[in-house]
């Protein structure tokens, strides 16, 4: 159908103690006609480091095609970059693509 939805953990084990990093992520992507398409996904990352703050992730893009003429954007945030409170970062993009 329209709709793509997907999930993924990832558990990553290190040797050293308090060092073992959990990620959870989830999309879901729409096709709301034949010309646009839109979709959304969130990630958590959690440190078992004492010291750091989970790191959470949210995206938001957008596709547009008519003819041969593709306007696309996204915007991406991100909290607690690397687990370290108040490290927070954004990314917003907006294209415009013609094919030939």
């Amino acid at each position: 159908g329209a709709v793509t939805a997907g999930v993924q953990v990832t558990r990553i084990d290190k040797s050293a103690a308090n060092s073992d990093v959990d990620r959870t992520h989830a999309a879901v992507s729409v096709a709301v006609n034949e010309n646009l398409s839109v979709s959304l996904g969130q990630s958590v990352v959690e440190f078992e480091a004492a010291g750091k703050d989970d790191q959470e992730d949210v995206g938001l893009a957008f596709s547009y095609t008519m003819g041969s003429m593709t306007i696309a954007g996204f915007q991406n945030s991100e909290d607690n970059s690397g687990g370290t409170q108040g490290t927070d970062d954004s990314v917003t993009e907006l294209s415009v693509a013609f094919a030939f």
